[in-house]
């Protein structure tokens, strides 16, 4: 993001070797996104896919 460039933001990678912030990133990465895809299909199947007129 550019804005981070105007204030003082330093990308440390030495934050990924803390084991709980590794499975955060990993958390929000994987199992969030899963969650997210699973309850997509469940409420499109319940609320169907619909269509579109044609004129």
């Amino acid at each position: 993001m550019p804005v981070l460039f105007l204030f003082d933001f330093k990308l440390g990678l030495e934050r990924f070797t803390n084991p709980v912030s590794l499975f955060n990133i990993l958390f929000l990465g994987l199992g969030a996104s899963a969650l997210c895809f699973v309850t997509w299909n469940f409420a499109v199947k319940v609320l169907g896919a619909g269509e579109l007129p044609t004129t």
